[in-house]
């Protein structure tokens, strides 16, 4: 399987806006310092540890789910702020919203929020997911709404390959409206190593992969 494209971590927003924007996803290499990802490691990993699997296959009955990572580590913080994925939230999703009619015509930007924390840990052997987009969770349809509504930002502190269970993008199918029906064969992997980061749209087509192996992939989600 062909892999999601990938920059540098010394890419400019520039180059991550351009390769989102026609693929719906990138790979940011080298996104944080090892430090961070071993603190944040240190802090989250036993504390998943404790959380209990899925209960239906979408959700995986080997895969474990933590919330409120914000609460959890203070270098949450660091993935937040960092500007690439700063940078690119305000450009896709901060972008302005006209409202009312007639002479109260105006047009706002929205402003951005962190909608949800999300650390996920796929064990072995797991299912793969059914192709999805994630908006549909906030009842959201693209491009009926005329934006996108979310960034998502999924750090690797695990290495990421298409053994244990990469998520996987259809490229370009951001731009789908929700009547285009993806095909598994459509898709590229997001295989990355640890320390590496995967941007990408809600309205991407993605589900994670089938584990065929006894490790584990773990992933903090913003």
């Amino acid at each position: 399987m062909a892999d999601l494209a990938r920059l540098p971590g010394a890419a400019s927003l520039d180059e991550v806006i351009a390769v989102i924007e026609r693929d719906g996803g990138v790979i940011v290499e080298d996104f944080l310092a090892p430090a961070i990802i071993a603190e944040l490691k240190a802090d989250l990993l036993p504390k998943l540890e404790a959380c209990s699997a899925g209960r239906d296959d979408f959700s995986g009955f080997r895969t474990r789910r933590m919330s409120a990572l914000f609460a959890k580590s203070r270098r949450v913080a660091d993935v937040v702020i960092h500007p690439l994925f700063l940078g690119a939230a305000e450009h896709f999703i901060n972008t302005p919203v006209v409202y009312g009619s007639g002479e109260h015509l105006r047009s706002v930007r929205p402003g951005l929020r962190v909608g949800g924390t999300q650390m996920i840990q796929i064990g072995p052997r797991e299912t793969a997911q059914p192709l999805h987009r994630d908006h549909w969770a906030m009842l959201w349809r693209f491009p009926d709404y005329g934006r996108q509504v979310r960034m998502q930002i999924m750090l690797a502190v695990s290495d990421f390959t298409e053994e244990n269970g990469a998520t996987q993008i259809v490229p370009g199918s951001h731009r789908w409206n929700e009547e285009r029906v993806a095909d598994r064969s459509e898709a590229v992997s997001a295989a990355m190593t640890s320390i590496a980061s995967a941007f990408r749209s809600l309205s991407t087509r993605q589900p994670y992969g089938k584990r065929k192996t006894c490790t584990s992939r773990s992933a903090p989600m913003w």
